[in-house]
């Protein structure tokens, strides 16, 4: 028994190694949910990452890629506003013009990982990464990324 699947009509089983099993409901996506409660994860560093053979999901992958794309994008917002003195209406025009680039290339980063899935979970999860997004700029009233957290949600 400790090797076989456990089976029932109404649960699932996911492998825990060792020959264990964790039981849990059909629809219930498991630990993958914690991302949403965890604000503070670490960053996923890559080069470092891929030395080690570590894979992540879907979602691991765009929280962190989220979450460093929001940081930048606000510290270099700040930065600019402060160095060239500008009132908000003159660093938005001249913000989204240095900013286009990079939001482009995260934008179709993340086109290419959405399209290849078929991971209804973590498209999910993703989507209420992005609200969570969203409404953390709207209470720091910060419209430099209106654009970019509109834009997950159209990269069909």
């Amino acid at each position: 028994m400790c090797c076989s699947q456990p089976r029932s009509a109404s649960k699932s089983a996911i492998s825990v190694g060792g020959g264990s099993w964790l039981i849990v409901g059909k629809f219930d996506i498991g630990p993958r949910i914690n991302l949403l409660k965890d604000s503070e994860r670490q960053l996923i560093i890559a080069h470092y990452e891929l030395k080690n053979n570590k894979k992540f999901s879907l979602e691991q992958l765009f929280h962190s890629l989220n979450k460093l794309f929001t940081a930048t994008v606000i510290q270099e917002y700040t930065f600019c506003q402060n160095f060239f003195c500008l009132e908000e209406d003159e660093i938005m025009v001249f913000f989204v013009s240095i900013f286009k680039q990079s939001m482009t290339l995260v934008l179709d980063r993340l086109k290419n990982w959405v399209s290849g899935t078929e991971d209804i979970y973590a498209l999910l999860i993703m989507k209420c990464l992005v609200i969570q997004s969203k409404e953390g700029l709207l209470k720091r009233k910060f419209h430099a990324l209106d654009h970019y957290i509109g834009r997950p949600n159209q990269t069909n």
